[in-house]
């Protein structure tokens, strides 16, 4: 998380280092045989491998973070500002719209009568209420 929110993939490469160093001391100390289990020692190539493969999963992972947090937002009230829809009802100045499949109360932004059937365009969202305007007016 640390890395989506700074500027930099510092914390992905340390673990990744901390992994291989980690590895290496564990697995194949650098002083040589240990007491414990002399012949016991794990091929570099594993570890090798092994370290690559998790920097491979970081480095992915966090690019696919990093591009899902920088998408727009794709669904929400945020993405209706724009949307054409058509009046349900005459908007006198507030009644129901018709917009993206769905049902909204909205009120004419210029206070403006609105006919049912008129073709809306959305100007925002204020909680669960759209401003509109008809189609083809001007802002």
């Amino acid at each position: 998380v640390g890395d989506i929110k700074g500027a930099g993939w510092a914390l992905s490469i340390g673990a990744v280092v901390a992994f291989a160093l980690g590895s290496l001391m564990l697995f194949t100390p650098f002083w040589g045989e240990t007491g414990a289990a002399p012949g016991a020692r794990l091929n570099p190539w594993l570890i090798v491998g092994t370290t690559g493969g998790v920097g491979a999963f970081f480095f992915l992972g966090l690019a696919a973070a990093v591009k899902a947090h920088l998408r727009p937002v794709a669904v929400g009230a945020e993405t209706l500002a724009g949307e054409i829809g058509i009046a349900k009802q005459d908007l006198a100045p507030q009644g129901i719209v018709h917009v993206r499949g769905e049902e909204w109360s909205a009120v004419s932004a210029t206070g403006a009568e609105i006919p049912a059937g008129t073709p809306i365009r959305v100007l925002s969202v204020d909680g669960l209420t759209l401003r509109v305007q008809a189609e083809g007016q001007g802002t």
